[in-house]
């Protein structure tokens, strides 16, 4: 091995990673920042998800409480955060071709925020969505909601298509490099879904 990190506490979230830079959060809701195996900074956000980080070097994740978080990785500092009206589990995701974040919740509605934190617009689903939105390389955004309905919208929100395969769909959807959709239900089936 190169390096070992002593956190301390359960680690659950998924590392993201700039520039040799490991950012991951902890059970304790801690975001920490390590590079090569020593800590640059920890900052206390109740955080609850892996974050995730965009070509400018902002950390979005998502507090116990529901807030939208965004923290300067260079410094460890908060620069905003965003009450959403749900709790949620899923992680956060950037898209660099809208420079856009987006984040979904129990109560089914899909939000897209400005890099600022300003609300750009939100999306209802039939139901609670339980998968983090999955992103193309032309701004398209994929999520699916507990009762099985697959969304595909374009970064102005507006829907594509809807995909009902009738199962519950809780786990993360996966996409190609040239375009299928992949997705697992809790009936047992994989499906592939794509031009």
């Amino acid at each position: 091995k190169k390096w070992s990190f002593y956190i301390g506490t359960p680690l659950k979230s998924s590392p993201a990673i700039k520039k040799d830079i490991i950012y991951i959060t902890s059970q304790s809701g801690y975001i920490y920042a390590i590079d090569r195996g020593k800590l640059n900074w920890k900052l206390n956000t109740e955080s609850i998800t892996s974050p995730c980080i965009s070509e400018e070097g902002i950390i979005y994740s998502i507090s116990r409480k529901g807030d939208l978080i965004a923290i300067d990785s260079s410094k460890g500092e908060r620069l905003w955060s965003y009450i959403l009206k749900d709790k949620t589990q899923n992680n956060p995701s950037f898209d660099e071709y809208s420079k856009s974040v987006y984040t979904a919740c129990n109560n089914g509605i899909l939000y897209a925020l400005k890099s600022k934190g300003q609300l750009k617009w939100t999306f209802k689903a039939d139901s609670a969505i339980k998968t983090s939105p999955l992103l193309d390389n032309k701004g398209n955004i994929y999520f699916s909601s507990i009762e099985g309905k697959i969304y595909a919208l374009n970064s102005y929100g507006i829907k594509k298509w809807v995909l009902d395969i009738k199962s519950p769909v809780t786990s993360s959807l996966n996409l190609s490099p040239e375009g299928i959709l992949y997705i697992t239900s809790k009936a047992g089936f994989l499906y592939a879904s794509g031009e």
